[in-house]
């Protein structure tokens, strides 16, 4: 460094002597002259002519010619390759008296560079022209284009790569990672990526419609690497609270569009591994980590290794202060999510077994009230209700959906209280309390007329209309069915199956009306009345016999 320093000084003091004769023996100024116009030449043969290749100053024989094919070549590919190199290029071919930095700005010519040259506006206006004549990007799909040009910056810089790190433009991006893991000294952290890959190959080949595998992902594979090294570079530290973190989120990101379930699983295990080996935070990841194990379980209809972690959650969370992000108690979380899953239990039992599908409704109604949330309690009093009126158990039905009732009714629950009026009315007709059941009735309608519920109006006047119907008011029951029936025309989401109960309801309503009138006119009438009478059902019933085989042949 100091001899070329010292070399540099000594060829600056050299030319400034050799200026200093040359001055003194030309007074006119002509060498300044010739300098000039020694300098625009070389302008002018390196401005259009120059190419990528031409990093040299001297020609050599048909050097032109191919600079000019490189240049056609360069349009092609891309414009801004080529007026990028061409810009190099020129600064290339100044002579060095014209690069020195060391030269006196009063004496020696500066640099002209191609932006003091031209004017910018009419640069921005040649290179929008080039562009437009010579771009071939509006034949090309935006992906090739898109790989053209990493493939023509790749090969720019590969000159310029060095042979360790040349593997990275050569092999695919799985073994790039795999090499960059085992340079950091994680083996494990390696051979953990190796068997999720193979698996994760395995299952998806496997399946009927198969996901993009994980080494086809680039975003997947760069997470998955980056948080295996984590990991093991926390647990060599014994920092078992990051390695928690790392794995945490690594279960969480393969739980995203499109999931993959049973890698969040198993790095999920990796976090209870882990939330057991902390120590000072009371076992709150661990609790944490059983909650996430024991929701995967449940997913995977796995219902008795959910309700094994589930429980650890709720023992390890109770008289804890831990919350979730929404502010809400983990003793709290830990109960509805028990008492999910003993209601799924007891759909699926009741098919079966009644007394087994009310003890699972049972644990969940206590699990809800531990969890202190009035709709789940609300709910689990329903289906408590419902099990009991399958049983036939009316009197314990009925205490159920007054419970039902009252903590709708706090929750300003409208449909709820229809429903639960509607219950209690129905228990009440069963054990014989009409009164009590019509009263229960009218109210639901009450309700749901003040609240526009179609539905709980067009259910409560039908059943109305039965209860008339059992205790012989026909009119009142013909009154109530076709209140029904209006609203069964002009609500628009009342399901279909309604209008036609509702219709033979009218009709049966009606009939029955008309029972009465034609009883009373029956006992009045004299005999020959009465035999007229038959003489017409007689002559009626063979004009029916005679219509219905030609009816039949007709829809034929």
């Amino acid at each position: 460094m100091q001899s070329a320093a010292i070399g540099k000084k000594e060829s600056t003091a050299v030319e400034e002597k050799q200026e200093g004769e040359d001055t003194a023996d030309d007074p006119y100024g002509l060498a300044d002259k010739r300098r000039q116009e020694l300098r625009e030449r070389l302008l002018y043969l390196t401005q259009p002519r120059a190419s990528i290749l031409s990093e040299r100053s001297d020609a050599r024989p048909g050097a032109c010619e191919q600079r000019s094919v490189i240049s056609q070549y360069l349009r092609q590919r891309d414009p801004r390759l080529f007026i990028s190199s061409q810009r190099r290029v020129v600064r290339s071919f100044l002579p060095p008296v014209f690069r020195s930095r060391h030269s006196a700005a009063d004496d020696r010519p500066q640099r002209i560079t191609s932006s003091q040259r031209r004017e910018p506006e009419k640069l921005a206006e040649n290179q929008r022209e080039m562009e437009r004549r010579f771009s071939t990007k509006k034949h090309r799909m935006p992906a090739e284009q898109e790989l053209e040009d990493r493939i023509l910056r790749e090969r720019c810089q590969l000159p310029m790569l060095a042979r360790a790190s040349a593997h990275c433009h050569r092999s695919q991006l799985k073994h790039n990672f795999c090499i960059d893991v085992l340079e950091r000294g994680c083996h494990h952290a390696h051979t953990e990526m190796y068997h999720i890959l193979r698996r994760d190959s395995a299952q998806k080949a496997a399946a009927k419609a198969p996901a993009p595998l994980i080494e086809e992902t680039p975003h997947k594979l760069q997470k998955l690497k980056q948080c295996l090294v984590d990991v093991e570079e926390s647990v060599r530290r014994h920092d078992y609270m990051s390695a928690y973190g790392s794995a945490n989120d690594l279960a969480f990101f393969f739980l995203k569009d499109p999931p993959d379930l049973w890698l969040a699983n198993h790095f999920f295990d990796k976090c209870l591994e882990f939330g057991k080996k902390i120590e000072d935070d009371g076992k709150m990841r661990e609790s944490e980590a059983h909650c996430n194990v024991g929701i995967m379980w449940f997913f995977e209809d796995n219902i008795s290794a959910a309700l094994t972690h589930l429980e650890k959650f709720r023992r390890l969370s109770y008289k804890q202060v831990w919350e979730t992000m929404d502010n809400y108690s983990y003793y709290r979380y830990s109960c509805l999510l028990l008492q999910d899953v003993y209601l799924s239990q007891a759909v699926a039992a009741e098919k079966e077994d009644l007394e087994k599908a009310f003890k699972l409704y049972l644990r969940a109604s206590v699990m809800a009230n531990q969890a202190q949330n009035m709709q789940a309690e609300a709910m689990a009093q329903y289906n408590l209700g419902e099990i009991q009126e399958k049983m036939g158990n009316w009197q314990n039905a009925l205490r159920r959906y007054e419970a039902y009732l009252r903590l709708s009714d706090k929750l300003l629950n409208f449909k709820g209280v229809c429903t639960g009026c509607f219950k209690i009315a129905k228990c009440h007709a069963a054990m014989g309390k009409l009164p009590l059941a019509v009263d229960n009735l009218k109210r639901s309608e009450h309700i749901a007329r003040g609240q526009h519920l179609d539905e709980e109006i067009i259910r409560a006047s039908s059943e109305l209309g039965h209860i008339y119907l059992s205790m012989g008011k026909n009119d009142q029951a013909f009154r109530q069915f076709s209140q029904a029936w209006n609203y069964v025309e002009l609500a628009e989401s009342v399901i279909n199956d309604h209008s036609y109960v509702a219709s033979a309801m009218v009709g049966i309503s009606s009939a029955s009306r008309l029972v009465v009138d034609f009883s009373d006119l029956v006992y009045r009438a004299e005999p020959e009345q009465l035999q007229s009478l038959l003489l017409w059902r007689a002559a009626r019933q063979g004009v029916q016999a005679e219509e219905a085989p030609a009816a039949q042949n007709k829809w034929m």
